[in-house]
């Protein structure tokens, strides 16, 4: 086994860990939790079609995945058929959160070193612990996380032919797949002739609205109102206790890369300004204290988090002595 082997498989291992023990908290906290009975009630009108509210109404993937195959196959292995649904939810959790961490990892090495790609990446997977509060039914965000950090690897490896089916497929998960195109659009701006860029940016478009329209002219929506953007919006400026919770979890990694703006590249500065329209969004049809909603913000913010933390590391020891040769100071 080579030492390049040995070091991915200690490395996804730790991931694993992670994303188990992470998963386990919200299996606790969440999917067995005091709201499991409105989970099951949520589940069913989304896979019924009909009675639901929006926009989690029109978030069919996950919960038909694990309504078939999902408890389907739980049921064959023995799992009891009371549990069968959470533990498929738990299973697409797991999935999930384990490969946000891995690809988070794999984006930031496309920038900086590999130990920081590892503490990039365990700082993501670290978030996930305080993002499970304040909701209880949000299985699309998982996933959607994921393609998101696939479609910039895609596009940074040039493989623009797999963010079609990505797209398409994404958008029955959840709307927001829709960033897949300015991330495209950032990370490949200036890379080929312009009008080949814009041209796939208007297929990847085309291909998240035939699901988008085809989902809101199909699924019958509960009659009950539901609150505004401009409800969401004042809500979450005048809630200084939301706003407190989201700025423990995100001021520092989003601080950072704003200080060291002048190290970063300039396909992270646009990928970074790709996600203020996003968190637009999520003042105005979000509630912030769910911070689940910012976790997406990493995409960009951690790498260019580890970028600058790289060169501020380097300023204080330039030229690091070879590996056993640094002095111990005496105690």
């Amino acid at each position: 086994m080579t030492g390049r082997t040995r070091a991915w498989l200690a490395v996804g291992l730790l991931y694993l860990g992670l994303a188990g023990s992470v998963t386990s908290l919200h299996a606790v906290e969440v999917n067995f939790g005091p709201k499991a009975h409105k989970r099951a009630h949520r589940h069913a009108d989304i896979i019924e079609l009909s009675g639901g509210r929006k926009p989690w109404a029109f978030r069919v993937a996950v919960p038909l995945v694990v309504e078939h195959p999902l408890e389907d196959i739980l049921d064959t292995v023995g799992v009891s058929k009371a549990h069968t649904r959470e533990y498929g939810y738990l299973l697409v959790r797991f999935a999930s959160t384990w490969l946000t961490i891995l690809l988070s990892h794999l984006l930031i090495a496309r920038f900086t070193r590999p130990a920081l790609a590892v503490a990039g990446a365990l700082l993501v997977g670290a978030l996930h612990g305080p993002s499970i509060a304040h909701y209880w039914f949000q299985p699309a965000s998982g996933p959607d996380h994921v393609l998101w950090l696939a479609a910039a690897l895609l596009t940074l490896s040039r493989r623009d032919g797999w963010l079609y089916p990505l797209i398409f497929l994404g958008a029955w998960n959840r709307e927001t797949i829709v960033f897949v195109v300015p991330i495209y659009l950032a990370l490949r701006w200036g890379t080929e002739p312009t009008r080949r860029t814009l041209e796939r940016a208007v297929v990847l478009g085309l291909l998240w609205v035939l699901p988008f329209v085809w989902l809101r002219g199909t699924i019958e929506l509960s009659p009950r109102p539901t609150s505004t953007p401009v409800q969401h919006l004042l809500r979450n400026l005048r809630s200084f206790e939301w706003q407190w919770y989201a700025l423990c979890f995100a001021g520092a990694w989003a601080a950072v890369p704003l200080l060291g703006w002048r190290h970063l590249p300039a396909p992270l500065r646009r990928l970074m300004w790709v996600m203020v329209p996003y968190l637009g969004l999520v003042l105005a049809f979000g509630r912030i204290r769910e911070v689940r909603l910012l976790l997406p913000l990493t995409v960009a913010f951690v790498p260019a988090t580890m970028v600058v933390l790289q060169r501020w590391l380097d300023a204080l020891d330039p030229a690091p002595p070879p590996s056993g040769q640094r002095k111990v100071n005496a105690s």
